[in-house]
């Protein structure tokens, strides 16, 4: 749903000068013609008209070799393999008019350029839209579902066709009830120009949905509704964006309720010239969800909220507005201009908190808090989101690297987003690390192309692929073991790692840096590997004032985004050289008071050093220093490096190895 007539004076604009860029072009009889700039050949094949025979503005079409044919946006989107909202975007910066959000896209890059994914974008399989469109058609010819669409969502046969709905009467696939398996399945597909990426299921006979396997189903349905010219409203759910867009609106739908955007489905709202989140008015998960969504996605970006007593878009358009199309535009238009100008508040009442909360039985059970793969280890303290910890050790080379490492592979598996900025650990180094936890293959060994593939893989594979089969990934044991939310059971992997020094001026523009960071990736862990290597004093400052001042900036990242952000310290002992710290010593941790006091949590890991040869042993002290959420465990455990020296394995409560050592020190 975009300005046609708009999009067809663009296209008559700009079409020929970007054709003549990928052809050389000659005039006969009024037709354009030349080689196709879309396969190899040696005579011209390629032509362009002025007006098709339909009215088309431009159209393309190979009378050769490839038989493509199309508009100018079609020929944008083989050639630069870019979507429908990206070659309209290029077609209005031929017109030398602005693209919405240029800035985002720049900052972006930056981003992308810094920070790259841990694991390779994963192939899934698509379906061409032609042998999809097929389900659309018995959708037209089943009475009982377009009845259904049409009373229980207010939804027309009209609405339903051009959003490609789709309908089979028996589900081919796994389902969570099999006596809905005969009863008749709405078809709602993710469509990207001519071909389909996912499909979700709703059975028309009870509240049942389900996904294709193998299919890319964290997509928009309804992306190339995406352009540059509208805003564009973001629902949770495809009714609520069927009904919108039946009253004029572009809209879309996330994957499903709470899922994380990707970068790339990001870049695709940041092609319209303002979001709109108009999710679910539930008081709790949902609401906050869309606030997050608020703060990552920036400028131009706006919360709608639906009346108390209104859930969604098609509550509002069923009950609100009666079904009446032209009122549910007045009013949804009404909200937008609301949206404009209310800001997203700060405070909330104590007592609506209370009645609205998710309730969580125990803090251990809270899906948000950070997780460790140890289960001693993540008795310890209960770390809830918008939080900072510090880990640091007595001496170097203990493994606060493997450790964190550890840590990050866990809870990018759990569905979190992780982002590592670690120059101590570089690059082909950080690859040899993660391919030796996964694969157990000794961390200086010889590593190959396959070990990184294989690494790949499994990291690619979400729990429910991991723990289950079958379709057993529903039951309830997988989300009580890991705490997870619904929507991460099959979350994919979202793990990215920077080592290069990060861009920017001075410190303040480091922060800039690492927010947009936040912002592009919808980061929840980010690990800072080490410290001291982050750091930066401002003209005038010493080491101590900018410690202070870093923490300090740490704090209102963590309070803005409810991101956790992970610290590598240093101790003084870290370089075995203060004389006041004995051999096997437990180490201070470096830095100003700040550290402690914005920290929810400081962790020390201690290896005694060997008297022989002054190696570090492999058993490991982990001591919890603070406590200000505390766990049901206790506050120390022991763990060991394994023979590969890149994990840490828990050691069982009968190896714990007896300690005449000293109660660790204070901190500071």
């Amino acid at each position: 749903m975009m300005p046609r007539q708009q999009l067809e004076e663009l296209k008559d604009r700009v079409s020929l000068k970007i054709y003549q860029r990928y052809a050389t072009l000659k005039l006969e009889d009024k037709t354009y013609v030349g080689r196709c700039p879309l396969h190899h050949e040696d005579t011209g094949s390629f032509k362009v008209d002025r007006r098709g025979q339909k009215g088309e503005v431009w159209p393309f079409f190979c009378h050769g070799g490839c038989k493509r044919g199309g508009d100018i946006v079609r020929l944008l989107q083989l050639k630069e393999n870019i979507t429908v909202p990206q070659a309209i975007a290029k077609l209005v910066e031929e017109d030398g008019g602005a693209v919405p959000n240029q800035d985002y896209r720049e900052k972006a890059k930056q981003v992308d350029s810094a920070f790259k994914p841990v694991t390779p974008k994963e192939e899934k399989k698509t379906i061409p839209l032609e042998k999809y469109l097929k389900s659309v058609e018995a959708l037209l010819n089943c009475p009982d579902a377009l009845r259904f669409l049409h009373e229980q969502r207010g939804i027309t046969a009209a609405t339903a066709e051009r959003l490609t709905l789709g309908f089979v009467q028996t589900h081919p696939y796994a389902v969570k009830n099999e006596e809905n398996r005969s009863k008749g399945w709405i078809c709602f597909p993710r469509v990207y120009g001519d071909q389909v990426r996912a499909i979700k299921f709703r059975s028309i006979a009870s509240k049942d949905f389900s996904q294709v396997k193998g299919m890319d189903s964290k997509t928009w349905f309804n992306h190339d509704t995406i352009n540059p010219f509208e805003p564009i409203l973001v629902t949770e759910g495809e009714p609520d964006t069927c009904v919108l867009e039946q009253a004029g609106f572009a809209a879309v739908s996330v994957p499903s309720a709470g899922a994380k955007l990707t970068p790339e489905m990001k870049d695709a709202l940041k092609y319209a010239r303002a979001i709109y989140l108009a999710g679910d008015n539930d008081g709790g998960v949902g609401n906050e969800y869309m606030k997050q969504l608020h703060k990552e996605l920036g400028e131009n970006t706006y919360v709608l909220k639906w009346p108390d007593g209104i859930k969604d878009a098609n509550d509002y358009f069923l009950k609100t507005c009666g079904r009446d199309t032209d009122k549910f535009k007045l009013a949804v238009e009404r909200l937008m201009e609301s949206a404009r100008s209310t800001p997203i508040e700060g405070f909330k009442n104590v007592v609506e908190q209370l009645r609205n909360s998710e309730v969580i039985s125990s803090p251990e059970k809270d899906p948000d808090r950070l997780h460790f793969p140890w289960e001693r280890v993540d008795d310890m303290a209960y770390i809830p989101k918008g939080n900072v910890v510090i880990v640091y050790a007595s001496y170097t080379a203990t493994g606060k690297t493997i450790f964190i490492t550890q840590t990050a592979v866990h809870e990018a598996r759990r569905g979190e987003v992780v982002v590592a900025w670690s120059p101590e650990v570089r690059g082909p180094q950080y690859l040899n690390l993660l391919a030796s936890q996964i694969l157990q293959l000794p961390r200086n060994g010889d590593f190959t192309p396959e070990d990184f593939h294989k690494t790949a893989d499994i990291l690619c594979r979400t729990y429910a692929e991991k723990v289950f089969v079958d379709g057993l990934w529903q039951s309830t044991e997988v989300k009580r073991k890991f705490h997870m939310r619904d929507e991460n059971i099959d979350q994919p992997t979202q793990f990215y790692s920077g080592y290069d020094t990060l861009p920017g001026n001075g410190p303040d523009e480091k922060f800039a840096f690492i927010e947009e960071v936040v912002k592009r990736t919808g980061a929840t862990r980010f690990i800072i590997d080490t410290l001291s290597r982050f750091v930066e004093p401002r003209a005038g400052e010493n080491q101590t004032q900018a410690e202070s001042r870093t923490m300090e900036q740490f704090e209102k990242l963590v309070r803005d985004y409810g991101v956790i952000f992970i610290l590598i310290g240093q101790s003084n002992g870290a370089a075995q050289e203060i004389k006041e710290l004995r051999n096997n010593e437990y180490g201070v941790l470096r830095g100003s008071k700040e550290q402690e006091q914005k920290a929810a949590e400081v962790y020390l890991l201690h290896r005694r050093a060997m008297p022989q040869s002054g190696e570090l042993a492999p058993d490991t002290h982990v001591v919890a220093k603070k406590g200000r959420y505390r766990g049901k465990g206790q506050q120390q455990t022991w763990l060991k490096i394994d023979s590969t020296g890149g994990s840490f394995n828990q050691l069982a409560r009968d190896d714990t190895p007896a300690t005449t050592e000293p109660e660790p020190v204070g901190m500071f």
